[in-house]
């Protein structure tokens, strides 16, 4: 029994570490692609996921691109009004045009050079996809999101971006899947698709979409928890992905060890608990993780009644306090997949 609590505190302190600390740079040891650019400018599809697309569509006519080489089609347009929201993309990626479809919302600005940034990549015949930079408008990005910008930039590096968002992301038509019926995260599926295809998909730090609303707390949790629900669900979308192929590397490593966190935290907080006993660094180590947990629940406290903790240990409590958040979404996620058959159709 304790050679068994020992593999799953090692295993349980192990993973989170990979995966966010030593994956990224792992990359490095990579081959580099040198993926050709230029003044490309082929005709683009542009598929406004949302309710209220005009000021999106205004903003997609102020882009520094030839404007007869731009169609924008919104879920308005779409065909049949009865329809889940993966048949109506799937019906507006049908109706396209364009060698290019981009994927937006109607929640971002785009940069003037966005579109321009984004199809140059497809001038080099093995990108697929190519992913954008979402940034806040007044610019306090959060040190999370940065990081995951700044990892998708060095899968970039290698083909080999892992998921994209609803903001900026483009796929080259020919390189399109059909979203299956149920699909929750349908960008997460398009993206993953691509490389599970063959084709290559890279990260433009240079295309940046502007978010201009600052969501509350609720509403970000809330949409972790249905992101949550559709990454479990890809697990078994692409299950087959899970063993040696094209692009399981930086799945599973970026994706994949990053959904087993949750139950990583849960082990380790219970296999010390029971290992602390007899080893006193080992108990040392669970009344870190518990103090931990309450110094959180006092923090979130704080946070709720406006009372804000600045400077460095402010910016350190909100980040794991992100982190704690984020897991416990991820697992309510995988409840709501698996109990209550929760409907995700409004899920971008």
């Amino acid at each position: 029994m304790t050679v068994f609590l020992w593999i799953v505190l090692a295993v349980s302190l192990f993973e989170p570490v990979y995966t966010y600390v030593m994956y990224p740079f792992l990359l490095a040891g990579f081959r580099r692609k040198n993926y050709k650019k230029s003044e490309y400018m082929p005709k683009v599809s542009v598929i406004i996921l949302g309710h209220h697309p005009e000021a999106k569509i205004k903003n997609l006519y102020e882009q520094e691109y030839f404007l007869e080489n731009i169609s924008v089609q919104t879920e308005k347009t779409a065909n049949g009004t009865d329809l889940s929201k993966a048949e109506k993309i799937n019906n507006l990626i049908s109706d396209a045009q364009g060698e290019i479809i981009l994927f937006t919302d109607d929640k971002t600005r785009l940069d003037k050079e966005a579109l321009k940034k984004m199809a140059a990549n497809f001038s080099d015949s093995r990108v697929g996809s190519v992913c954008g930079q979402i940034r806040k408008e007044n610019g306090q990005e959060s040190a999370y999101w940065k990081y995951e910008n700044w990892v998708r930039e060095q899968e970039g590096k290698i083909g080999r971006v892992s998921g994209a968002n609803s903001f900026l992301f483009a796929i080259r038509k020919e390189a399109v899947s059909k979203i299956p019926q149920n699909t929750i995260n349908r960008n997460f599926f398009l993206s993953t698709a691509v490389i599970k295809s063959g084709w290559d998909a890279v990260f433009e730090r240079n295309a940046i979409a502007y978010e201009q609303s600052d969501n509350t707390s609720a509403e970000i949790f809330n949409k972790h928890v249905e992101e949550g629900a559709g990454y479990y669900q890809a697990l078994w979308i692409f299950r087959k992905m899970l063993l040696p192929s094209r692009g399981s590397f930086t799945y599973i490593s970026h994706r994949v060890m990053k959904w087993i966190v949750p139950f990583n935290m849960i082990a380790a907080f219970f296999s010390s608990a029971l290992l602390g006993s007899r080893y006193k660094w080992v108990h040392i180590l669970f009344l870190s993780q518990l103090a931990g947990y309450i110094i959180l629940g006092i923090y979130a406290k704080a946070r709720s009644c406006k009372k804000e903790i600045k400077g460095s240990i402010g910016k350190l409590l909100s980040l794991m306090q992100y982190f704690a958040a984020l897991n416990l979404s991820y697992l309510i996620g995988l409840g709501e997949l698996l109990f209550k058959r929760k409907k995700f159709d409004e899920y971008n």
